[in-house]
């Protein structure tokens, strides 16, 4: 699923649903970035409204809890669902295209069951709309702000050549 959120509070709020929503399911979850920085202060904003997390200083995976880490800490790592929050420009700093594609590619093939897209506004970021194009395939759900956050029963989650079809596109 690719959430466009309003705002950054709005993405927060999203992502933040989604955690709560996951772990109800039992599901091991991973929240990726692409910097660092951006997963302490996510990891801040979690514990606040009430999940407890683990940030990249204190990974435990003994635990069912929740971990925030960037991209290339994930590598060879599986969880049931991941979400990719911030794919704006400016969270990848000085990154060019073709990196912060690979990047993507690591993120997404780190989720063995669902993986959320999100970003801020209506388009612009060439890697997230190459992405959008995954919808027409019906291998990708878009949500706007304000809609649901995901389907309660998605197909998706269920064809495995979804994930290729997504893939493909990276």
């Amino acid at each position: 699923m690719l959430y466009r959120a309003d705002s950054a509070d709005d993405e927060t709020r999203h992502l933040i649903d989604i955690v709560r929503t996951r772990l109800s399911k039992g599901e091991r979850v991973a929240v990726l970035f692409p910097q660092k920085r951006q997963a302490f202060g996510y990891a801040k904003g979690l514990i606040e409204a009430g999940i407890d997390v683990e940030n990249p200083k204190e990974l435990d995976f003994t635990t069912d809890k929740p971990k925030l880490m960037p991209y290339h800490s994930a590598k060879g790592l599986t969880f049931d669902t991941v979400i990719l929050p911030r794919l704006v420009p400016s969270a990848f700093g000085k990154m060019g295209i073709e990196r912060i594609r690979r990047v993507l590619f690591v993120g997404i093939t780190r989720a063995m069951k669902w993986v959320c897209l999100s970003t801020v506004g209506h388009g612009g970021f060439e890697p997230v709309e190459q992405i959008t194009a995954a919808a027409s395939r019906g291998a990708l759900t878009i949500r706007e702000a304000g809609q649901a956050t995901y389907p309660t029963e998605s197909v998706a989650e269920d064809r495995e050549d979804d994930m290729d079809d997504l893939l493909d596109l990276l």
